[in-house]
């Protein structure tokens, strides 16, 4: 292969690495507050016993398993991305600068 497309390689897969990571803390901050909503309408559920407080929360707990489903997913994705970007830098020789 080409040096500059070897290049082109590591900077893709550095630069994919790093938008997976981001995706994956922005799953984790949903996960958090949608987490604190679930609890907080749990209280509310039990404290009023109503069909809709029961109904929200159920909503919520499913929502909340989706995201966590989504968030253990992408933390795959970063460690296959990661593994992918460490295997092209242990080939990678960069150029030297004088």
């Amino acid at each position: 292969m080409s040096r500059g497309r070897i290049d082109r390689q590591v900077e893709q897969a550095l630069l994919a690495l790093m938008e997976a990571e981001d995706a994956v803390k922005v799953l984790a901050d949903q996960v958090d507050t949608w987490t604190q909503m679930r609890d907080a309408l749990k209280v509310r559920a039990v404290v009023s016993e109503t069909p809709l407080a029961s109904a929200e929360y159920d909503e919520m707990e499913r929502q909340l398993t989706v995201a966590s489903a989504a968030l253990l997913r992408q933390q795959s994705e970063v460690d296959v991305r990661r593994t992918s970007y460490e295997e092209l830098l242990a080939t990678w020789q960069p150029e030297e600068v004088f």
